[in-house]
């Protein structure tokens, strides 16, 4: 009986410091390989490298500038913005301010005076950045007469 009783206090019994060790080992691989992926795709959306199709960043555009204003002098009525002369010939960057007091509206069409179905909101205070074309422009249409738009165009290069 006193055999069985030594073979049953010699099992090994576990090693729980040892166990504790390799957890924590573990658990900072994890953190460090899910740390390193998540930086990797964070690059990739804030500089624009090829982790992401299309990613979101700083386009240098060295191509000429302008700045200029619209007024809508009549309600309801469309206007071409870029305005009719303004347009450049290469593809460009058009970025409307709304400094009036009313909420401007914006469409691809001259069409967008005579519905709201056509129409996109630019709120009082609000902006509008666009990447345009060779020779396109948007409208603008205002409820409200006399209101005037800055807005200014960036060639790309």
């Amino acid at each position: 009986m006193n055999d069985r009783i030594t073979t049953l206090i010699d099992i090994e019994k576990p090693d729980y410091e040892r166990r504790k060790f390799f957890k924590y080992l573990f658990s900072i691989g994890i953190v460090s390989l899910v740390g390193f992926l998540l930086n990797k795709k964070s690059n990739a959306l804030s500089f624009g490298s090829t982790g992401v199709p299309d990613p979101i960043g700083i386009k240098n555009f060295s191509g000429s500038g302008a700045d200029y204003s619209l007024t809508l002098t009549t309600q309801d009525t469309a206007y071409q913005c870029p305005a009719s002369g303004n347009v450049p010939s290469k593809d460009y960057i058009l970025d409307i301010y709304n400094s009036s007091d009313s909420s401007v509206y914006w469409g691809w069409s001259s069409g967008i005076a005579g519905t709201s179905a056509l129409r996109r909101l630019i709120s009082s205070g609000g902006s509008l950045n666009m990447d345009l074309g060779s020779g396109q422009s948007i409208y603008l249409v205002c409820a409200s007469a006399d209101k005037t738009i800055a807005y200014g165009t960036k060639e790309r290069s």
